[in-house]
């Protein structure tokens, strides 16, 4: 199997050389600069003002796909991506499946040679999707404790970091184990940090690093006070019975009440007649 060196070689016959003077752009730049989630579209749209005679395309530094004019079709050679030429406007777009491991973390770079002989070269860094990521962070009086995690973390090779002036913390997936370094917890997901909230720490700008994507973090006071929910208990059978109880007493006695009072009265008719 040819190599995608040896195709460019033969479709450039050398070095890729950059000129100045052409503005090209990734025109979905903020879309990608939001994240991609494990195994979503990874879709790069390249606009080129002055067309597409040849092209590179790397992430990181290796080379994945070249493409090149030929009899009047933009033709593209690509590791495991698809491609569309739009020749009105002159935009490149690549599309593949966004995998982690191979992805995150790398910067993805074109290098195209317009028609007029101009050149320009524009790049990305692949980052993690922020919605896939979750942290803590909480002090009281003496302790403060801090938890990252990302629902890729098993896909990655460098693994998840909570990072201050330096590396506090490190958490990384190896043989189906999370492995955690100094006194860093492992989570299913990521890393769990407690240290002494001192003066330096307190001061300290606190991220969350993961493969390209980095967030802030700030602690907040833990609640000391435990409330518990108020509840309004169903009588009792018993005491239901007592109330039902208690009803037909008063309602007897009241009845006792009224039959002696008409005795009393009949009586004193009686006696007056």
């Amino acid at each position: 199997m040819v190599s995608l060196g040896v195709i460019a070689g033969l479709f450039f016959g050398g070095a890729f050389l950059i000129q100045k003077g052409v503005v090209g752009t990734i025109l979905n730049s903020d879309t990608l600069s939001e994240g991609i989630c494990h195994s979503s579209e990874l879709k790069v749209e390249i606009g080129s003002p002055c067309g597409i005679e040849s092209s590179t395309i790397h992430i990181a530094s290796i080379l994945i796909g070249v493409c090149r004019h030929i009899n009047g079709n933009l033709s593209c050679f690509l590791d495991s991506m698809d491609y569309l030429y739009d020749n009105s406007s002159g935009s490149l777009t690549i599309n593949t499946t966004f995998n982690h491991t191979i992805h995150a973390g790398y910067t993805f770079s074109t290098s195209i040679t317009c028609f007029n002989g101009s050149s320009f070269r524009d790049e990305i860094l692949l980052k993690p999707c922020l919605s896939g990521f979750n942290s803590t962070a909480y002090y009281n009086n003496t302790h403060v404790t801090i938890s990252c995690e990302h629902t890729a973390f098993r896909f990655s090779t460098t693994g998840i970091r909570i990072v201050g002036d330096n590396d506090l913390e490190h958490c990384t997936w190896k043989n189906q184990t999370n492995e955690c370094h100094g006194d860093a917890k492992a989570l299913p997901n990521g890393v769990k940090f407690t240290s002494l909230y001192t003066q330096k720490m307190k001061e300290m700008n606190i991220t969350c690093k993961f493969d390209g994507l980095s967030v802030d973090i700030v602690p907040q006071l833990q609640s000391t006070v435990n409330t518990t929910p108020s509840t309004t208990r169903a009588p009792s059978s018993s005491s239901s019975s007592q109330s039902q109880d208690n009803g037909q007493t008063k309602v007897t006695s009241f009845a006792l009440m009224i039959f002696i009072l008409c005795i009393v009265y009949f009586l004193q008719r009686d006696i007056f007649i």
